[in-house]
């Protein structure tokens, strides 16, 4: 977890203090990484209830613990799902993410195309390419 860049810290918001849980992660979270990672908040199961606590009590305990974002989902109903992709998309610091190529994969993957394109294959889609390099 030390290179955690993204953090997803979901709630129950139906608990009386659906933020009391969460003591633990961030702590055990705070405790395992170099540096603090970008941290969303979401509610799931949102489809129960709602939440029972107020929108001003998010807000501020997303300032206190620096949260850049919060979110309601309902993975059973599918509410927000695609506004959580985005949230994650958006947030994360994918220019500090380090790009990674060992000699040994790269060498594997050039062995694997040569002996490709000499099978007379020039075009392909890249399920077929994919599928025929495993």
């Amino acid at each position: 977890m030390d290179e955690t860049a993204l953090a997803l810290m979901v709630i129950d918001p139906q608990k009386d203090d659906p933020f009391e849980p969460l003591k633990h992660w961030e702590k055990a979270l705070k405790a395992a990484v170099k540096i603090d990672p970008v941290k969303l908040l979401i509610a799931g199961r949102y489809d129960r209830g709602g939440i029972t606590i107020s929108q001003n009590k998010v807000d501020k305990y997303l300032k206190n613990h620096g949260y850049v974002g919060f979110l309601n989902t309902s993975a059973k109903t599918g509410d927000q799902c695609q506004a959580l992709k985005d949230l994650i998309t958006q947030h994360i610091p994918w220019k500090w993410l380090p790009r990674t190529a060992t000699s040994v994969l790269f060498k594997t993957l050039k062995d694997a195309i040569i002996h490709i394109k000499e099978q007379g294959i020039v075009i392909t889609r890249m399920s077929e390419l994919h599928q025929r390099l495993q």
